[in-house]
Protein backbone atom coordinates (compact mmCIF):
# COMPACT_ATOMS: atom_id res chain seq x y z
CA UNK A 1 0.00 0.00 0.00
CA UNK A 2 1.45 3.32 -1.05
CA UNK A 3 1.20 5.94 1.52
CA UNK A 4 -0.74 8.45 0.19
CA UNK A 5 -3.49 5.74 0.15
CA UNK A 6 -2.36 4.86 3.68
CA UNK A 7 -3.01 8.20 4.71
CA UNK A 8 -6.18 8.73 3.13
CA UNK A 9 -7.67 5.77 4.81
CA UNK A 10 -6.68 6.60 7.71
CA UNK A 11 -8.01 10.24 7.55
CA UNK A 12 -11.13 8.18 6.80
CA UNK A 13 -11.16 6.27 9.71
CA UNK A 14 -10.51 9.21 12.17
CA UNK A 15 -13.30 10.87 10.17
CA UNK A 16 -15.71 7.44 10.85
CA UNK A 17 -14.83 7.56 14.24
CA UNK A 18 -15.54 11.11 14.75
CA UNK A 19 -19.27 10.46 13.21
CA UNK A 20 -19.85 7.31 15.58
CA UNK A 21 -19.28 9.30 18.66
CA UNK A 22 -21.34 12.19 17.10
CA UNK A 23 -24.33 9.62 16.75
CA UNK A 24 -23.04 7.81 20.73
CA UNK A 25 -24.14 11.54 21.91
CA UNK A 26 -26.90 11.81 20.18
CA UNK A 27 -27.86 7.80 20.95
CA UNK A 28 -27.64 9.06 24.55
CA UNK A 29 -29.31 11.89 24.67
CA UNK A 30 -32.49 10.53 23.42
CA UNK A 31 -32.31 7.94 25.91
CA UNK A 32 -32.36 10.46 28.24
CA UNK A 33 -35.78 12.29 26.68
CA UNK A 34 -37.44 8.97 26.82
CA UNK A 35 -36.90 8.54 30.34
CA UNK A 36 -37.79 11.98 30.98
CA UNK A 37 -40.62 12.23 28.95
CA UNK A 38 -42.60 9.14 30.88
CA UNK A 39 -40.99 10.03 34.09
CA UNK A 40 -42.46 13.67 33.96
CA UNK A 41 -45.92 12.13 32.09
CA UNK A 42 -45.97 9.81 35.57
CA UNK A 43 -45.51 12.95 37.93
CA UNK A 44 -47.91 14.83 36.40
CA UNK A 45 -50.46 11.91 36.61
CA UNK A 46 -49.65 10.71 39.64
CA UNK A 47 -49.83 15.21 40.63
CA UNK A 48 -52.75 15.95 38.63
CA UNK A 49 -54.87 13.78 36.94
CA UNK A 50 -55.87 10.90 38.61
CA UNK A 51 -57.31 8.71 35.73
CA UNK A 52 -56.56 5.21 35.67
CA UNK A 53 -57.06 5.52 32.00
CA UNK A 54 -54.22 7.83 31.68
CA UNK A 55 -52.62 5.26 33.80
CA UNK A 56 -52.51 2.68 31.95
CA UNK A 57 -52.01 4.13 28.95
CA UNK A 58 -48.56 5.61 30.62
CA UNK A 59 -47.42 2.31 32.23
CA UNK A 60 -48.62 0.73 29.07
CA UNK A 61 -46.05 3.34 27.31
CA UNK A 62 -43.43 3.01 29.80
CA UNK A 63 -43.10 -0.84 29.69
CA UNK A 64 -42.51 -0.35 25.81
CA UNK A 65 -40.06 2.57 26.31
CA UNK A 66 -38.48 0.42 28.69
CA UNK A 67 -37.96 -2.86 26.36
CA UNK A 68 -37.22 -0.90 23.26
CA UNK A 69 -33.79 1.31 25.40
CA UNK A 70 -32.66 -1.99 26.65
CA UNK A 71 -32.67 -3.41 23.12
CA UNK A 72 -31.70 -0.37 21.24
CA UNK A 73 -28.98 0.16 23.68
CA UNK A 74 -27.21 -3.60 23.98
CA UNK A 75 -28.21 -4.05 20.88
CA UNK A 76 -26.82 -1.04 18.37
CA UNK A 77 -25.08 1.16 21.29
CA UNK A 78 -23.38 -1.55 22.51
CA UNK A 79 -21.92 -2.41 19.26
CA UNK A 80 -21.73 1.51 18.21
CA UNK A 81 -19.19 1.82 21.03
CA UNK A 82 -17.17 -0.99 21.37
CA UNK A 83 -17.13 -3.05 17.90
CA UNK A 84 -16.13 -6.08 19.80
CA UNK A 85 -19.22 -5.86 22.05
CA UNK A 86 -21.63 -8.96 21.60
CA UNK A 87 -25.01 -9.01 22.79
CA UNK A 88 -24.71 -12.15 24.96
CA UNK A 89 -21.29 -12.28 26.19
CA UNK A 90 -21.73 -14.49 29.70
CA UNK A 91 -18.95 -13.08 32.44
CA UNK A 92 -16.76 -11.50 30.34
CA UNK A 93 -15.85 -7.64 30.47
CA UNK A 94 -14.14 -7.46 33.93
CA UNK A 95 -15.26 -8.32 37.32
CA UNK A 96 -16.69 -4.79 37.43
CA UNK A 97 -18.34 -5.04 34.31
CA UNK A 98 -19.77 -7.88 35.25
CA UNK A 99 -21.29 -7.17 38.39
CA UNK A 100 -23.01 -3.70 36.77
CA UNK A 101 -24.58 -6.21 34.10
CA UNK A 102 -25.81 -8.20 37.43
CA UNK A 103 -27.25 -5.15 39.26
CA UNK A 104 -28.51 -3.55 35.67
CA UNK A 105 -30.23 -6.82 34.52
CA UNK A 106 -31.92 -6.89 38.10
CA UNK A 107 -33.46 -3.62 37.87
CA UNK A 108 -34.70 -3.87 34.32
CA UNK A 109 -36.41 -7.23 35.78
CA UNK A 110 -37.72 -5.89 39.28
CA UNK A 111 -38.71 -2.46 36.57
CA UNK A 112 -40.78 -4.74 34.57
CA UNK A 113 -42.49 -6.47 37.34
CA UNK A 114 -44.00 -3.35 38.90
CA UNK A 115 -44.96 -2.27 35.27
CA UNK A 116 -46.82 -5.41 34.41
CA UNK A 117 -48.34 -5.18 38.01
CA UNK A 118 -49.34 -1.70 37.21
CA UNK A 119 -50.88 -2.85 34.42
CA UNK A 120 -52.76 -5.72 35.47
CA UNK A 121 -54.12 -3.97 38.48
CA UNK A 122 -54.98 -0.84 36.77
CA UNK A 123 -56.79 -3.12 33.72
CA UNK A 124 -58.44 -4.59 36.40
CA UNK A 125 -60.23 -1.39 38.09
CA UNK A 126 -60.73 -0.32 34.62
CA UNK A 127 -63.08 -3.50 33.78
CA UNK A 128 -63.85 -3.62 37.29
CA UNK A 129 -63.10 -7.49 38.23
Amino acid sequence: VSAPSKTFSQQGSRESHKASEKFWGWFIVMQVMLVVAFWSATLINANGFNSEALSLLLSFGCFNALCVAVIVTHGIGGRLKHSSYRFYQPFEGGIVFCVLQAISWALFSLSLFFLLMHILVTSANLLQF
